[in-house]
């Protein structure tokens, strides 16, 4: 049976450190390194839980579980680097940005937070499969914000989206869009 990190079991095989070529050269001290200067960054008053959070970093870690909960803690950033995964929930809080993500990385929730625009300055794995993106402050998407030809589940309901631009392909794997509650003149 795999575990994941405070959520639902489910079976799927370890994530090493070997695995994701992004964390080749990083000892576990060194997220741990990492990790503790970006708790100790957070802004005095702001509400962020980053305790919490590197304390389940460090646990998925340790374990080489697959997923990662880091919801409702109330994060405006996230560490310069993740723990290698192939589920992240960082749903519900304020995070406008990401940093790179694991390379294994084929569920992403983002949903509730404020993202307001998706560019080239943040590229998705390769391997991603599904992507939350509902309840953010989207306006437009363009080309200039690659989609993963695997993905096949795109979810962009409740943005202020008005159009999607031509230039803005969907992959050929896509089986499902949510557009749902926002304001689109024309379908895609």
């Amino acid at each position: 049976m795999g575990l994941n990190c405070f959520g639902i079991s489910f079976s799927s095989p370890n994530i090493t450190l070997d695995s994701d070529p992004t964390h080749q050269k990083l000892s576990k001290s060194g997220y741990h390194a990492i990790w503790k200067e970006w708790k100790e960054n957070a802004v005095p008053g702001e509400g962020e839980q980053r305790g919490i959070a590197v304390e389940r970093m460090k646990y998925c870690l340790k374990k080489n579980l697959t997923e990662l909960n880091l919801n409702n803690l109330g994060l405006r950033s996230l560490p310069d680097i993740l723990p290698p995964c192939t589920t992240l929930n960082v749903s519900n809080n304020y995070l406008t940005e990401l940093p790179p993500l694991p390379a294994n990385l084929t569920h992403l929730n983002l949903a509730n937070n404020q993202l307001t625009k998706l560019s080239s300055h943040f590229p998705l794995p390769d391997n991603l499969t599904h992507l939350n993106l509902a309840n953010n402050q989207l306006t437009e998407l363009s080309g200039h914000f690659p989609l993963p030809d695997n993905l096949t589940h795109l979810d962009l309901a409740n943005n202020q989206l008005t159009e999607l631009s031509r230039y803005f392909p969907l992959p050929g794997n896509l089986t499902h869009l949510n557009l749902a509650n926002n304001q689109l003149v024309a379908p895609p």
